[in-house]
């Protein structure tokens, strides 16, 4: 069996759950290759070229004829700029597993023609979506284009195994039609645990609580920090805490008032291990996840973790065993997570070994990948 994964690039949350998804099947001895669009272009000057108009005409479009209400990423994916299908029948897979694939590389008339059976992972709701890649409400449209698009996508995509990470993404594909004439399996992502191992030389907690943010787009409204921002000045006793921020400094940073040190994009494992173990806590009060791997990531590593219920996170945190799951935009509530971790650290009221043991028995790649394989081979018409 041969899969191939199919994406935007090797950067972000979707390129490290591909990345450990495709170690995994080697190491079952299966096939599997993965296709970067980002390295595609560095050697094909024309796609490139036809991807950057179709960029510009994106642009155009948003800013002239179409009217957004907030900064979420969009893909309208109506022009090629990568014939993908040529891509495919060059490779010759038994399985196309599609991935992040918006930003205008794809068409999605494209998408309809491939003949391989196809499985797609939701990292995001823009599959079933309009052109943005979340909505709080994927019932409101904000323009005729959204509607048209969503339209266009319900009667082009069929026969596609749609894989959610999460049931929060699920809930959210069964309120579209295209649970008419698709699956959707929920497989959430994985993680060798081989790789993310206990710090057994880690200093107990005296005095400084260590808090850790981290997102490759913290700018983003969805991730979270402003909650954060306010939930920590909200705490009168907090020159005990610390923050630091990984990603992208976000605007709210300056106004919290305690020591912070903000580290920028850390693209090495080993540097982001260090920090992990560097930190006692973690929060990423995301308003919308598909996942939330880093939580998965610290979890391995022993750290207790504080996030707003109703997201996909929701199933990642076993509340107040494993982390703190505060009521939904709730910056009071958030604030009472990070006093609780506090005084779980403190008075060492939690085991790290427990919270790797809840991770290891829902996201290791050892227990999980089976489920990958069974719903490959059943796309594929093998016996399992």
């Amino acid at each position: 069996m041969k899969i191939l994964h199919i994406t935007y690039s090797d950067q972000g949350g979707p390129a490290t759950s591909i990345l450990r998804l495709h170690n995994a099947l080697i190491k079952k001895k299966i096939k599997s290759k993965i296709f970067y669009f980002s390295d595609y272009i560095k050697q094909n000057n024309i796609v490139r070229i036809r991807w950057k108009i179709n960029v510009l005409i994106k642009k155009f479009i948003l800013k002239f004829f179409v009217k957004t209400f907030d900064k979420e990423t969009t893909s309208i994916n109506f022009f090629r700029a990568l014939n993908i299908n040529k891509i495919i029948s060059n490779e010759n897979p038994d399985i196309v597993h599609i991935h992040w694939i918006g930003n205008e590389i794809i068409s999605i008339k494209d998408i309809s023609k491939i003949t391989k059976p196809l499985i797609w992972t939701l990292h995001d709701m823009w599959a079933f979506s309009g052109i943005k890649h979340f909505r709080e409400n994927t019932n409101k449209f904000e323009n005729y284009l959204d509607k048209i698009m969503l339209t266009y996508k319900e009667n082009v995509f069929k026969d596609i195994a749609f894989i959610a990470p999460s049931k929060w993404i699920e809930k959210k594909f069964y309120l579209t039609k295209l649970k008419k004439n698709n699956s959707v399996h929920i497989l959430p992502s994985i993680i060798d645990l081989n790789s993310w191992r206990l710090n057994k030389n880690k200093k107990n907690i005296t005095k400084k609580i260590k808090i850790l943010f981290s997102a490759t787009s913290s700018v983003n409204y969805r991730k979270g920090f402003n909650y954060l921002a306010k939930a920590i000045n909200k705490i009168n006793d907090n020159k005990d805490i610390i923050l630091y921020v990984v990603g992208d400094k976000p605007k709210k940073f300056d106004e919290i008032k305690i020591q912070k040190k903000f580290l920028g994009h850390i693209n090495s494992d080993k540097k982001l291990k260090n920090i992990y173990n560097n930190c006692h806590i973690l929060i990423v009060p995301s308003v919308m996840e598909s996942f939330g791997q880093i939580y998965v990531e610290a979890g391995s590593l022993g750290l207790l973790s504080i996030a707003f219920r109703n997201t996909a996170v929701e199933e990642i945190i076993n509340h107040k065993k494993t982390g703190y799951l505060a009521k939904f935009k709730s910056v009071e509530d958030l604030s009472n997570g990070i006093l609780w971790a506090q005084d779980q650290l403190q008075k060492k009221r939690f085991s790290q070994k427990n919270i790797r043991k809840f991770i290891n028995e829902n996201f290791s790649s050892k227990k999980r990948i089976n489920d990958y394989i069974s719903l490959y081979k059943k796309k594929w018409n093998l016996d399992i």
